[in-house]
């Protein structure tokens, strides 16, 4: 019985080795004909790391159009509350102020019943409302 899933699993190697590769990394090599695992010292991912001025945000950092894109936002989002209120108004400016002011995260407080002191906690302050 053993023969027979060897046989199987040969043949869909086979298979996989005669189907083109979708994404091109792995070379007939990288993998075990009879397990299917990668073989040890060889890369699963030989294009490795992308290279310097490849990602995203550096491209749109280089890009000499980026300026106007963050100063639209900015006016986008200050016609928020206006009569001639942009639709996506609200979404720039939540864009805005999601990089001017930190959003707060809980954290854990210990105290040590073993040491004596204060622990000033900030008053907390009603929103303004309108």
């Amino acid at each position: 019985m053993t023969n027979s899933i060897e046989e199987k699993l040969l043949d869909r190697s086979l298979e996989e080795k005669n189907t083109p590769d979708k994404t091109g990394s792995e070379t007939d090599s990288d993998r075990d004909l009879k397990t299917g695992r990668f073989v040890k010292g060889n890369c699963a991912n030989p294009k490795g790391r992308p290279k310097s001025g490849e990602t995203i945000i550096e491209n749109f950092r280089l890009n000499p159009r980026s300026d106007s894109v963050i100063t639209n936002i900015y006016k986008i989002a200050s016609t928020l509350g206006t009569k001639n209120e942009h639709p996506k108004a609200f979404e720039c400016a939540k864009l805005v102020t999601d990089k001017l002011i930190p959003t707060l995260k809980a954290q854990e407080l210990t105290v040590n019943n073993d040491e004596q002191g204060f622990i000033y906690m900030p008053e907390p302050k009603e929103s303004e409302k309108e």
